[in-house]
């Protein structure tokens, strides 16, 4: 059972879907930790771009929940779109838009963040340990967490395929990353809003074009792999 019929999100594995799955991530991954290694290999200067607002909202560690388990959020819906041609092709077609011009943004405006001197404990101070130790301050407008979650929420919205209640399961998602970017201390508000007005114009340029055909090919080519099946 897949997507198409509406009786289940999985079903028997689609490699193909998979691995093109895996690759998006990768691109994020790539593109996000090359703008770290050039701004400090460069030095650049860091910005912070924070506001009266962001100084008052208090650090909420039951919120590191959401931030990281966003990530599985994030691979299973690029799976469950990607079994499509034509869910692959916009959704795929949108982040990597949104990957290269964070990039770039990342590059020529680095920001930057103090974390809070006080902490989590216990289980929660683990996984904000984990989180400091693998992402450093940097990289914060625009927010990459939003970003993504906006075209996992738009995507299984916009796609009839999908149940209705991933496509809900997506938008609470996304609220409670945007939520929770703020609230664990790893970006300010105006990073929340560039991540989800990055989303919604790559989600628009995605509509048609080059690149999207482009990626259409690609999905085609891919079918004498069989990997599908």
């Amino acid at each position: 059972m897949g997507v198409q019929n509406g009786r289940g999100l999985i079903g028997r594995i689609d490699k193909r879907a998979a691995l093109l799955a895996a690759a998006t991530i990768a691109i994020q991954c790539a593109t996000y930790w090359l703008a770290q290694f050039i701004i400090k290999t460069a030095g650049f200067a860091l910005h912070s771009p924070e506001t009266w607002l962001d100084a008052h909202i208090p650090f909420l560690p039951v919120f590191l929940v959401p931030y990281v388990v966003c990530f599985a959020h994030w691979a299973i819906t690029f799976y469950i779109v990607y079994k499509t041609k034509d869910g692959f092709a916009r959704l795929f077609t949108a982040a990597v838009i949104g990957y290269v011009i964070a990039f770039a943004i990342f590059v020529i405006w680095p920001t930057t963040i103090t974390r809070p001197a006080e902490q989590a404990t216990g289980v929660w101070g683990f996984i904000y340990g984990i989180i400091c130790a693998a992402d450093a301050p940097l990289n914060l407008f625009p927010s990459v967490h939003c970003f993504v979650s906006f075209l996992c929420m738009i995507s299984t919205v916009k796609n009839s395929a999908i149940p209705r209640w991933y496509a809900w399961l997506s938008a609470v998602m996304f609220a409670l990353v945007c939520m929770a970017t703020v609230f664990v201390k790893q970006h300010f508000i105006i990073d929340v809003v560039g991540g989800t007005a990055l989303g919604a114009l790559c989600w628009a340029a995605a509509a048609k074009g080059k690149p999207r055909e482009c990626a259409a090919h690609a999905y085609d080519r891919l079918n004498r792999l069989n990997l599908h099946k």
